[in-house]
């Protein structure tokens, strides 16, 4: 049995707008205190409640919440004391994503959801694929690409004398450049996301031209990570999106 696409988009869509778009990075330093995380629980199940479009049935969202949280707890008891929590958060999504996918196979005959084949719900599934998109490209493969550059480079050894650019520059400029990526590919402008990706690299080569080479290869690999990932996703929202 496969998941079902009218009730796994929505959760998927309802788990990346809780946990990333609408939890705040206060909100993730304060979830070991009980408001903080009764909070984002709360949200969750609220989102989820939502997004599955059958208000007469809260058990899987009551379900989806408490997994959630129960998820959660467990990170947080592992991920105490260390610095390298790649694996951790790796774990953690795989998990929510899990259990989505499980919830996905088992409670489609238990909702009355609308009929797939109306146009007003086709619209719906393509609305929450490209909103799981967006939050996807940016702030999820953000944490993601901050993580994997800790983890496998680490800063200890770059030149912390180097001038400083704007504040979270950096991070604003990868979530653009993610999100134009999706958008050219899944208007199948390919011509113009190579451009992007040649542009943004000619740029990157002047700004590591006359750092040491530690620092320029620090920012080789995240450019080059922050365009992998944002071409992995375009590509399997359009696949999604053309799937029978």
């Amino acid at each position: 049995m496969t998941p079902a696409p009218e009730v796994l988009i929505p959760l998927l869509s309802a788990h990346f707008i809780s946990d990333f778009a609408l939890q705040s990075e206060r909100m993730v330093r304060q979830k070991r205190k009980l408001p903080a995380f009764a909070l984002h629980i709360g949200i969750t199940f609220a989102i989820a409640y939502l997004a599955i479009g059958d208000l007469t049935h809260w058990e899987i969202p009551l379900v989806v919440a408490l997994s959630h949280g129960l998820i959660d707890l467990l990170k947080t008891r592992f991920e105490s004391g260390r610095t390298n929590d790649l694996a951790i958060f790796v774990i953690d999504q795989s998990l929510h994503i899990a259990v989505i996918a499980a919830l996905a196979m088992w409670a489609r005959p238990l909702l009355v959801l609308p009929d797939e084949n109306l146009p007003s719900n086709d619209w719906n599934q393509k609305y929450l694929l490209l909103a799981s998109a967006c939050i996807a490209t940016t702030r999820a493969s953000g944490i993601l690409i901050q993580k994997i550059l800790r983890a496998i480079l680490g800063r200890e050894n770059l030149d912390e004398s180097a001038p400083k650019g704007l504040p979270n520059a950096g991070r604003y400029i990868g979530y653009l450049e993610r999100l134009l990526l999706l958008i050219f590919i899944l208007q199948n402008q390919f011509a113009a996301a190579g451009f992007l990706v040649a542009a943004k690299s000619i740029f990157r080569f002047g700004d590591i031209n006359g750092k040491n080479r530690k620092d320029a290869e620090y920012i080789l690999v995240g450019t080059l990570l922050s365009f992998t990932i944002g071409i992995v996703i375009a590509i399997t929202v359009k696949t999604l999106q053309t799937a029978p």
